[in-house]
């Protein structure tokens, strides 16, 4: 009987130790996801399926084959403008699957097929005539949220890259193409947009400080009556930010700080939202005192990412012998029914 009853005392402490450990790690591992603005972005957030068909699949061909026949028969050129971003968010989470299998060549070719989707919804947005229609407010509205998400992507994909600077330059289009689609209309219908796509991100620890860094980039290329509406943005995303921060227990003022080190985005945009912050006084105690250091710290990951790029910038571009011929034959055939 005490045989027993030890055998069970043994069995329960080691119950009770293993709850325990298990406990503490669910807690780090919330703690650690928590750390980092890190907002993800999947198939499901751009209203498309998982791709099936990956790029580095033999029936890759066959896929793009198809898209460029779906291409030719389409005739509104709305419907045309909605292909194209769907084709472009396919591409995209394509090369998001391929990174996370280790098969990062293969995502850098398929780059090039983004950015011709995004050149096509460009030219098409440039020369819609009926700005205002219902399909063209739907459209507009969803772009401005896709491309935001877009850029989540593209920043993601751009640490794994072996070519950061091909997907700098293709993100800082992207971006282009935007601010060229939201000054389409007037500075109220612009920010009303704008707000309401980046509210559409998903909540994340201050995703606030995102959003803001998204706002001041788009500053940067909008035509220059335009900019009051991003300003105004900028203005709302910031009070908003302010209430988070608020909510934040002085002892958690180190997280703005790790997540800071860890976001993704311009530099230069946390370090001017900080300022701005520091100005109106809505920065915790702790985060003030080791602002220089955040700054600091954010100051050499831009020195360092502009290394990266440049040091690649200077190696001897590969032929790329596999690249889909598909994609230029699909644009073609779609660019020569539409003249």
């Amino acid at each position: 009987m005490r045989q027993k009853m030890y055998v069970f005392s043994i069995i329960a402490l080691l119950f009770s130790f293993s709850l325990a450990v298990n406990i503490a790690l669910a807690h780090d591992e919330e703690a650690t996801s928590t750390d980092e603005i890190v907002i993800n972005v999947n198939a499901d957030d751009l209203g498309i399926n998982n791709p099936k068909v990956l790029p580095d699949s033999p029936w890759y061909g066959l896929k793009k084959f198809w898209e460029g026949v779906i291409d030719t028969f389409t005739f509104n050129p709305i419907t045309k403008a909605e292909n194209n971003l769907t084709r472009a968010s396919e591409r995209l989470i394509e090369m998001q699957e391929l990174i996370e299998n280790g098969k990062i060549n293969d995502a850098d070719k398929v780059i090039a097929q983004y950015e011709k989707r995004i050149d096509s919804i460009r030219d098409r947005i440039e020369k819609l005539t009926d700005i205002h229609s219902d399909k063209a407010e739907k459209f507009l509205d969803k772009f401005a949220e896709h491309q935001i998400k877009h850029r989540l992507i593209l920043e993601k994909i751009q640490e794994s890259s072996a070519k950061p600077e091909e997907i700098s330059a293709v993100k800082d289009k992207a971006l282009s193409a935007l601010s060229e689609a939201l000054a389409k209309t007037d500075n109220e219908e612009l920010q009303a947009r704008l707000e309401k796509a980046i509210s559409k991100i998903e909540d994340g620890d201050l995703k606030e400080f995102k959003n803001l860094e998204v706002l001041k980039a788009l500053e940067d290329r909008v035509p220059e009556q335009a900019r009051p509406a991003i300003l105004r943005a900028q203005e709302n995303a910031l009070k908003r930010l302010r209430g988070d921060i608020e909510e934040l227990q002085p002892v958690q003022s180190e997280r703005i700080e790790k997540m800071l080190e860890k976001s993704r985005g311009d530099e230069s945009h946390y370090i001017e939202i900080l300022n701005e912050l520091k100005d109106n006084g809505d920065l915790p105690d702790g985060v003030i005192k080791e602002l220089p250091l955040i700054k600091m710290r954010l100051e050499e990951r831009k020195t360092e990412r502009e290394q990266k790029m440049r040091d690649n910038s200077d190696e001897p571009e590969e032929m790329n012998e596999t690249e889909d011929s598909h994609d230029d034959s699909s644009d073609d055939a779609d660019d020569s029914m539409d003249r």
